[in-house]
């Protein structure tokens, strides 16, 4: 994320700038400048921002920036009281578990503390929304920002890679071996037909300012030299450099009075450093990581003066993983289904989607080519899994845990590991990359069956039953006031305890009651109060290791459950159903307090009290029925046809109360799944919210339209009716 995006979010947590000491802390000095800079020109204020570091100690400004390395020692905390500063700002603030800044955090007492990153969860699952109480201000998405106009538009060409046969590069642990890889791509033909692309694309402005992403050091080496034989002014940066050197060659880059027009870098350009003013931006290597591509495609979308969007020429070969592209591209998150079918429309229409200004190009042969590799694949082969499994591994420079998928955007869903293998300790196995940690865990069978029993829960829809294990950690007995009272601290809001009372207590008897075929509980319920079970009182307070774990996947479902289904509606405003999130028959009895046994819905239609719910699959089974295959389909998208049971008629109780809903003090809610299955899962129904009565026709079945609430955003409508 760009500084322009942090001082928009910062500035409207700042009453007054003129009255305020804030300290702004980063973890490199490049990240500093860039702050610095913004707030400069910005305020325009002399003297008002100053830095700290080993040669500079400007500390009487009222904005001091530093960085962790200097702030962090001994000396420098003590030049400041703990109260000195009314702000203080962390960049990147994914770092903020580290020693360095636990220290500084734990002398500093502001009066608001603000963490500003990309990726809330770090990579080692230390949890740094504790260290801001969970309090969320703000979050934004890629296309989010673009269509805020907060970032630059990009122009992609995927242009098709012919001088290059990947058939012929073997893998290596899932991934294309990399010393062959290299050989095949650094060829005077190759960077021939690269710079025959670059003229026919083009880029804005009249100078080419451009980064070229390669496979290795050895890789960028050789581009530079080569676009220097042919008259380019280029260099390559790699990890080997120092700061002072990637400064100076950036600005240099961003000189118009200085002749270098390309950097080639590896990957150090992946996180935190912007170029505003690059205008190109080449993919040299096979994109095997969607999180990978949309970091680097990143490094090119800062706003700058003049700028009115950045080029991205993808030399698009025929490799294995090319489906990569379109789902780094799609507007899918890991949160969602892998969906095929939506991504196959998404590259024949060229992700027309996308917001104004941005737009996505593939030439005629790479079209075919991701199409092909795009319906090859399937999520549900353990193959698959494990060449995804390996990837992540390669990107993260160690082995995944579940945390890594909650802001690792483009990444499989987690729950194609846990839906194949059962948890995620069962997935290490199977693709034996098992810890000592992990080796202990499976020796310890009852442990195994908590946190596949924890794991198995997720995605939740509520927070009841995470909530009550949370507080079981800390106490053996737990109230209904206890449940409400740890909500409202961790998701900073006020609830009706009677409003959520009910459901507390379904959650109580759920916790209460056998999983599957394991013999124990994690409790017993009397009275409205559960009693947590002494075997994982024991468990849990005897092994900090295990506890730890288990305290892991109970952030984890806190934490998507806060991103997805929206707290402050659900717990705050009681709103039991969050339009457009993803809901199964089961949920529906569980918040509906229907009363009925899990399992036990299996009709298109269910009424509790002065509520219908309509479960609709819009693409039949062709095992189903003829009769059972009801006429179900989106007129626009403010408008569905529906066909009722066949038992159904006008003269019915059941048809007039569909007809006279809302006289009558009925609720109508759609719920529609495109497929009933995919990838070996059964899919969930998204929530499409009320809809009102418009007309009818027909008996036994009844045809009837309605007239949604709520028109069904483009992305969602789009994707149901391809």
């Amino acid at each position: 994320m760009n500084f322009g995006i942090y001082f928009m979010l910062f500035s409207g947590y700042v009453p007054s700038m003129q009255a305020i000491h804030c300290y702004y802390i980063a973890h490199r000095d490049e990240l500093l400048e860039g702050a610095i800079e913004t707030f400069n020109k910005v305020f325009n204020q002399p003297n008002l921002c100053g830095k700290m570091t080993g040669q500079k100690k400007e500390i009487e400004r009222k904005f001091l920036f530093s960085t962790i390395q200097t702030l962090h020692r001994e000396e420098n905390l003590k030049k400041f009281s703990p109260d000195e500063f009314d702000y203080i700002v962390i960049d990147e603030f994914h770092h903020a578990q580290a020693s360095t800044y636990t220290k500084v955090l734990e002398y500093f007492r502001p009066k608001f503390l603000l963490g500003l990153t990309a990726t809330p969860e770090r990579m080692d699952g230390k949890d740094i929304l504790a260290l801001c109480d969970y309090n969320v201000v703000y979050e934004i998405r890629l296309r989010d920002a673009l269509e805020a106009d907060l970032l630059c538009p990009f122009h992609y060409f995927g242009v098709v890679d012919k001088t290059v046969n990947y058939d012929e590069i073997p893998l290596s642990q899932g991934t294309l071996d990399e010393q062959i890889l290299v050989k095949a791509l650094s060829t005077n033909k190759r960077v021939d037909y690269i710079i025959e692309m670059i003229n026919r694309y083009g880029y804005d402005g009249d100078r080419l300012i451009g980064l070229g992403f390669c496979v290795n050091v050895e890789h960028a080496k050789y581009m530079s030299r080569e676009f220097n034989k042919r008259g380019y002014w280029t260099t390559y940066l790699t990890g080997e450099d120092s700061p002072e050197k990637r400064k100076k060659i950036i600005e240099q880059l961003e000189d118009e009075n200085d002749p270098l027009e390309i950097i080639f870098t590896v990957n150090i350009f992946n996180e935190g450093v912007d170029i505003p003013k690059l205008n190109l931006i080449l993919f040299l290597r096979p994109t095997e990581s969607s999180t990978v591509f949309i970091q680097q495609l990143g490094r090119g979308l800062r706003k700058a003066e003049g700028k009115e969007f950045v080029t991205i020429l993808d030399f698009i070969g025929n490799y294995q993983r090319s489906f990569m592209i379109p789902l780094a591209l799609a507007g899918q998150t890991n949160n969602h289904m892998f969906d095929k079918d939506l991504l196959r429309v998404a590259v024949q229409n060229e992700f027309a989607d996308l917001p104004n200004g941005s737009y996505v190009e593939f030439d005629r042969i790479s079209k075919k080519q991701i199409l092909e590799k795009l319906e090859r694949v399937r999520m549900d082969s353990a193959e698959t899994l494990k060449n995804f499994y390996v990837q992540l591994k390669k990107d993260l420079g160690r082995s995944p845990e579940i945390k890594d998928f909650l802001y690792i955007e483009k990444v499989p869903s987690l729950y194609f590991f846990l839906n194949r293998f059962g948890s995620w300790i069962r997935t290490k196995e199977k693709m034996k990359d098992l810890n000592e940690f992990d080796q202990k865990l499976l020796e310890n069978t009852y442990a195994v069956e908590v946190v596949e029993r924890i794991e198995q829960m997720l995605p939740i829809k509520w927070p009841y039953e995470l909530a009550i294990l949370e507080l079981a950690l800390k106490k053996q007995q737990v109230m209904v006031e206890d449940v409400v009272e740890h909500l409202q601290q961790r998701f900073a809001l006020e609830m009706d305890i009677e409003k959520h009372q009910g459901l507390i207590v379904q959650a109580m008897a759920k916790l209460a009651s056998p999983y599957k075929k394991q013999n124990w509980i994690f409790g017993s319920i009397d009275n409205h109060v559960f009693y947590v079970n002494d075997r994982f009182i024991e468990m849990v307070r005897n092994d900090d290791e295990i506890r730890s774990y288990v305290e892991e996947r109970l952030n984890y479902g806190m934490i998507e459950f806060r991103r997805t289904f929206k707290p402050e509606y659900f717990l705050g405003k009681n709103k039991r159903l969050i339009l457009y999130q993803n809901y199964t028959r089961d949920d529906i009895i569980f918040l509906s307090e229907s009363g009925a046994k899990p399992g036990s819905w299996r009709e298109g239609v269910r009424r509790v009290g002065e509520h219908y719910f309509l479960f609709v699959n819009l693409k039949k089974n062709e095992t189903v029925e003829e009769h059972l295959r009801y006429q179900d389909y989106f007129i626009d998208q403010s408008t569905f046809h529906w066909q009722s049971q066949n038992q159904t008629s006008h003269d019915s109780s059941v048809g007039q109360n569909y007809i006279h809903h809302k006289d009558r003090g009925y609720h109508i809610h759609l719920f529609v799944r495109k497929f009933e299955k995919m990838h070996g899962m059964t899919l969930p129904f998204t929530y499409l919210g009320e809809v009102d009565y418009v007309e009818s026709h027909g008996d036994k079945p009844m045809n009837i339209i309605w007239k949604l609430h709520h028109p069904v955003p483009d992305d969602l409508f789009i994707d149901l009716i391809s």
